[in-house]
């Protein structure tokens, strides 16, 4: 049996995410160049990334989020970033965005090591988001940006 393409599985998982969020999903995303990111709304350009297979890391990489923060900006909608474990589960997606509707939040730094992506298992992430009582924004380098799973990203943006 051939493996199916990657762009199979980040069809469901753009599909998933636009349905529950009554966003749009971007008709041949990525391949035309005036029609940024994989799914939007009015306020926002969203990128998502899955794998081919559940139960990988969850990884926030920068390149991808200067890309979609860039597309986003020149648009004049806020950027976010949708990745999950290779499941296209949406209890296993999480969300990263630069803005947080919340004055009062805890500030964690994320040690870069080798790379400049934020990377965890999903379990990991979950411990330390479960560890507050208050919303995580990561401070990594010169980039601030609130982590959230996807159901919480719903509720916040009452989406």
């Amino acid at each position: 049996m051939t493996p199916l393409a990657t762009k199979h599985y980040s069809d469901i998982q753009e599909k998933k995410i636009a349905r529950a969020l009554g966003w749009k999903q971007v008709s041949a995303s990525g391949a035309r160049p005036l029609n940024p990111g994989d799914v939007i709304s009015n306020d926002f350009i969203g990128e998502c990334k899955t794998h081919t297979k559940p139960g990988k890391d969850i990884e926030f990489k920068e390149t991808v989020w200067n890309k979609i923060e860039d597309e986003a900006w020149s648009q004049f909608k806020l950027p976010i970033l949708f990745v999950d474990d290779g499941s296209q589960d949406l209890n296993k997606t999480w969300c990263m965005v630069s803005i947080l509707p919340y004055k009062e939040h805890i500030v964690i730094d994320y040690p870069l090591k080798h790379t400049k992506n934020i990377k965890f298992t999903s379990k990991d992430l979950e411990d330390i988001l479960d560890t507050y009582d208050k919303p995580v924004i990561f401070n990594v380098k010169d980039l601030r940006c609130y982590i959230c799973k996807f159901t919480d990203f719903q509720l916040v943006y009452e989406v």
